[in-house]
């Protein structure tokens, strides 16, 4: 995998993160009402927060 496709990658991940995010903050806030363990949710957040990060610092440096 080339530099320029893990980016893409990145890219593609963090838009999937933007359109599932309001669902997985939905999952986790409601499973926390309940006190029961979201882990899954909080794992796919992070994922999605990661890749954003990656993605955007690989924009700001070639900006």
């Amino acid at each position: 995998m080339t530099v320029s496709e893990f980016y893409a990658v990145c890219g593609a991940l963090s838009m999937a993160g933007a359109l599932a995010a309001p669902f997985l903050l939905y999952s986790l806030v409601k499973k926390a009402a309940e006190r029961r363990r979201a882990l899954g949710e909080c794992a796919a957040l992070a994922m999605f927060g990661l890749a954003f990060c990656l993605w955007t610092s690989q924009l700001l440096a070639f900006a």
